[in-house]
C-alpha cells in the first residue's frame, strides 16, 4: 500500500497554489486565478479510484470550517484565531507520509520552544470510515508524548462535513482499492502539504512535503513576525505613524565583484529587498516573476535587490548563470558571532525564513515583511508595489 501524494503537493502545483495566495489577499479584495471556479458540486471524494484533483478557480484557498474534536465537541478553525495554525490532512492507516510529517511536527514544536504556545497543530482525518475519535486519539498520542490534545488537535467529521473542508482548501483525495484486508481494502491518496494559517485566520503559505523541520520553523516565525507588521492598505497618513524604520544598524553588503552597498543608498526610492538562498526551492520559483516585475517598474523609482542569505559567492555566481536576473544581487556573508555561519545581517533585519521580501518606502521605512513566494508580476502585486509611499 502506498500513500501517494496528489496535487497540490507536487513541487510545480504547490508553487502555483502558494504563489497565488498573495498574502495580501484580504487587503487587495477579490482576486481572480485561472478560469474555472471550484463549485459546490465539484467532486472531492473518489471511491472509484479516479483522480479528482481540484482546480484553483476564482476563489482563494482557505477559510473557516467546522468539524468535531476527539472529545466530541464542535470545532471551528476560527476558534484558533490569534495563533499560527499548521494544518495537515491525513489518516491513521497512512504508511509513510503521515507518520513522517507528524514526527517532523514534533521536532518543529521542540525547535520553537516557548514560541510553540503561539502555534496550533491540527490534524484532519480524511478517512471517516475507519478513523474513529478513539483511534485517532491513540494514533496522535504516539507523536505527542502523551500530551494530546494539548499537542496536536485531531479532528474528525462526517463525509459531507469533510467534503466541505476539502473544497474550502482546494484539496483532492482519492480512495485507491488494494488487496490488503488488514488495511480495510483501500488506501487514500491525499495532499501531503502543510497549510499555514496566520493569526487572523487566512491561509498564507503551503509547505510541500519533505522540507526539513528547520524550514517549517522559519516559515512559522516569519508569519509570527508578519502578523505584527502594519497592513499595506493603510492610508499614507496612517503609514506615517504606524510604519517602522529598519533596525538602526548600518549593514553593508557585497556584490559578486566586490562592490559594497547599503540599504540606505536607496533612500528616496522604494525598495523591494528579496531574501533568498540557492537551496530554497520557493525562492528559485519566484525569481522569474521578480525579474519581470523589476522590468515593468524600472521607470517608476521602485528598485529590486536580491539579498542572498549565507551561500558561498561561487555558488551564487554559478546559480545566476542558470537563473539570470536584471537587478542587483547582494551577499550576506557576515558570520554570526560564535557560530561561523554566514547570514547574520539578514537575521538582524528580522528575517526568520525563506523566501522573505522586505518592502521599504521612499523614506526608508519598512512597511511590510512578506513571507513566502509571490507572483510578483501579477496585476495585484504590481499595484501593491506602486502604492508604496
Amino acid at each position: 500500500m502506498k500513500c501517494r501524494r496528489l496535487l497540490p503537493c507536487s513541487r510545480q502545483a504547490w508553487f502555483l497554489s502558494a504563489a497565488m495566495l498573495l498574502l495580501a489577499q484580504g487587503a487587495l479584495g477579490p482576486l481572480i486565478f485561472g478560469q474555472a471556479a471550484l463549485g459546490a458540486s465539484d467532486p472531492l471524494w473518489a471511491p472509484t479510484g479516479e483522480s479528482t484533483a481540484s482546480s484553483v478557480g476564482d476563489t482563494v484557498p482557505g477559510g473557516d470550517f467546522e468539524l468535531q474534536t476527539l472529545n466530541g465537541e464542535r470545532f471551528r478553525l476560527s476558534d484558533l484565531n490569534g495563533k499560527v495554525v499548521l494544518l495537515f490532512f491525513g489518516y491513521t492507516s497512512c504508511p509513510d507520509v503521515c507518520p513522517v510529517t507528524l514526527a517532523q511536527l514534533k521536532q518543529v514544536r521542540a525547535l520553537l520552544g516557548e514560541a510553540s504556545s503561539r502555534v496550533a497543530f491540527v490534524f484532519v482525518s480524511v478517512d471517516p470510515e475507519r478513523d474513529t475519535a478513539e483511534i485517532l486519539k491513540t494514533y496522535l498520542s504516539h507523536f505527542d508524548e502523551g500530551k494530546h490534545p494539548a499537542g496536536t488537535i485531531g479532528l474528525v467529521g462526517t463525509q459531507p462535513q469533510l467534503d466541505r473542508v476539502l473544497q474550502t482548501f482546494h484539496i483532492a483525495v482519492q480512495r485507491v482499492p488494494n488487496a490488503s484486508k488488514e488495511a480495510g481494502g483501500y488506501s487514500i491518496d491525499h495532499s501531503a502539504s502543510l497549510y499555514v494559517i496566520a493569526p487572523e485566520g487566512k491561509l498564507v503559505s503551503i509547505i510541500p512535503y519533505g522540507l526539513p523541520p528547520e524550514h517549517i520553523v522559519g516559515v512559522v516565525r516569519g508569519v509570527m513576525a508578519e502578523a505584527e507588521m502594519p497592513k499595506l492598505n493603510q492610508t499614507q497618513e496612517e503609514s506615517a505613524t504606524d510604519t517602522v524604520r529598519m533596525p538602526e544598524i548600518d549593514y553593508e553588503f557585497e556584490d559578486l565583484v566586490g562592490g559594497r552597498h547599503r540599504i540606505a543608498d536607496y533612500h528616496g526610492e522604494a525598495l523591494v529587498l528579496n531574501v533568498w538562498a540557492t537551496w530554497c526551492e520557493p525562492c528559485r520559483r519566484e525569481l522569474p516573476s521578480l525579474n519581470r516585475a523589476s522590468r515593468q517598474l524600472a521607470s517608476e523609482r521602485i528598485h529590486f535587490v536580491a539579498l542572498n542569505w549565507g551561500d558561498e559567492p561561487e555558488s551564487v555566481a554559478a546559480f545566476l548563470l542558470d537563473h539570470p536576473v536584471d537587478f542587483p544581487v547582494w551577499l550576506d556573508t557576515r558570520s554570526e558571532q560564535g557560530s561561523g555561519k554566514a547570514g547574520a545581517n539578514a537575521k538582524g533585519l528580522l528575517v526568520k525564513g525563506l523566501p522573505v521580501t522586505l518592502l521599504l518606502d521612499r523614506q526608508g521605512r519598512l512597511v511590510a515583511t512578506l513571507t513566502g513566494p509571490r507572483q510578483w508580476d501579477s496585476q495585484e502585486m504590481l499595484a501593491l508595489l506602486r502604492s508604496l509611499p
